[in-house]
């Protein structure tokens, strides 16, 4: 059986790195089961010419469908199915919405969360005729009507995996080398739960010795973009990883994801000496009330700003997180994180508007409130303005506080990319000239942390 894995270009102005990684651990697995013939079409980096080739040459087209790249995605499907072809759909929204995905004429099944197990149940049950109404996570149709098999097992080891496939797609990966080293998140945070949940399933790491092993094989001297939720929850875990990196001597440059409460300054130094360039912490807000009463985030300003201070005294980079326009949040909420954002030495700071995307806490409360400007996905879009009106503020204030903040970082001189609203402090860029260490430029650093929040909803 002939299988081509597609992933749709997301709808314009949105920026998505490097191929996608969980369809080459869709490969790779599925060939480790003997199942070979498999061709990769990425849309963000490939020729579009060579989708209708991959579409003709395959029995069955899978397509990774994000929040952001629904359309496409769909447009691929009736692509596939004009073509008389098997589609079966996975990613982020299908996991979150999969009746609303499912209900498409031109999708015969969508998978639930990690493919891996189910796509290759459902790959052996259409190559023997065999019955997929047992398949965990899968949904199907019988006779028109949709059938939602709940996802209820999970990969429980990750080391049983195979590494990705990286030459699924015709790819430099020198330019941008993904890695992901633990899935899930046991955090419960309301811009992304439990929509998260729902796509990753419970937090589960590699080992340490099977993630190095992966570094040494594709990732000697080069950077990597850890795209985890968070690579330091486990602090035994993180500890034992830089210590490797240490030991080895593997020339690595590499970014992530960390946390404030996971966060300090002997970790940050030991990372630093392993070779970590830059560590992303969501503080999302400059409210204490909202960050306990509604963002459920966990963390502590005071202790967001000591760590900000350690970052300086120990030389790491951090880039700070913020979103406004969040459901529940005051002008004067707004004020506070715009002035927490401006007046702390983060390396660098990204805003976000509050966007309810589909099965988190955020589309909940907007919903119940009458909220939500849109019921159509196409129009979210977390850099550009805000899909919700409150009774605090409107989409129009939420644009004017957007423009404010872009103004104010361009007028200090801040390194500005106003399209992504991030912007990189420059005091930061002579400390790193300063120390002689190898400096980011500013699309490797949005890179390096950006890359692990364009997992969720987005392309």
């Amino acid at each position: 059986m002939k299988i081509a894995l597609v992933n749709p270009k997301p709808l314009e102005a949105f920026t998505v790195y490097g191929p996608a990684l969980g369809l080459c651990y869709l490969s790779s697995y599925l060939k480790r089961q003997g199942i070979t013939n498999i061709t990769g079409v990425d849309l963000n980096i490939d020729d579009p010419a060579g989708l209708e080739s991959a579409i003709e040459s395959s029995d069955v087209v899978g397509v990774y469908c994000s929040t952001k790249a629904l359309r496409p995605a769909l447009d691929v499907a009736s692509r596939a199915k004009r073509a008389k072809k098997i589609v079966v759909m996975g990613g982020p929204h299908p996991s979150v919405l999969p009746e609303e995905v499912l209900a498409s004429p031109d999708v015969d099944y969508v998978i639930l969360s990690e493919g891996e197990e189910s796509l290759l149940a459902l790959i052996e049950a259409l190559m023997s005729g065999g019955d997929v109404s047992e398949i965990d996570g899968l949904g199907y149709k019988v006779e028109g009507a949709l059938k939602i098999n709940p996802r209820t097992r999970y990969i429980a080891n990750l080391d049983t995996i195979p590494f990705p496939d990286r030459d699924l797609f015709d790819f430099d990966w020198t330019k941008s080398l993904t890695v992901c080293a633990t899935r899930g998140c046991p955090y419960k945070c309301a811009n992304c739960q439990p929509a998260l949940s729902l796509q990753t399933c419970a937090y589960r790491t590699r080992s340490v010795d099977d993630v190095v092993d992966e570094l040494k094989q594709v990732a000697v001297g080069k950077v990597v973009h850890f795209v985890d939720n968070d690579l330091t929850i486990n602090r035994k875990w993180i500890v034992r990883f830089c210590e490797r990196l240490v030991e080895e001597d593997l020339n690595l440059r590499w970014g992530c994801q960390g946390r404030v409460n996971t966060l300090n300054k002997e970790l940050l130094a030991l990372m630093r000496k392993a070779g970590c360039m830059n560590v992303g912490i969501g503080i999302e807000s400059g409210s204490q009330e909202l960050l306990d009463k509604f963002l459920r985030k966990g963390i502590n300003l005071q202790k967001a700003e000591e760590l900000i201070q350690e970052s300086v005294e120990v030389g790491m980079p951090l880039h700070g997180w913020f979103i406004i326009g969040i459901p529940t949040e005051t002008k004067e909420d707004i004020e506070k994180t715009i002035e927490f954002a401006q007046s702390h030495d983060l390396a660098s700071v990204g805003f976000s508007m509050g966007t309810p995307w589909p099965g988190t806490i955020f589309e909940r409360v907007a919903r119940e409130n009458n909220w939500m400007l849109t019921d159509n996905w196409e129009e979210l879009n977390e850099k550009r303005h805000s899909g919700l009106r409150t009774d605090e503020w409107g989409p129009e204030d939420i644009a004017e506080y957007r423009a404010r903040i872009v103004e104010h970082f361009r007028a200090r001189a801040w390194n500005v990319n106003e399209d992504d609203c991030v912007f990189e402090n420059p005091r930061w860029s002579k400390r790193r000239k300063k120390a002689g260490a190898l400096r980011l430029g500013m699309e490797e650093m949005r890179r390096a942390v950006r890359s692990c929040r364009e997992t969720l909803f987005r392309g």
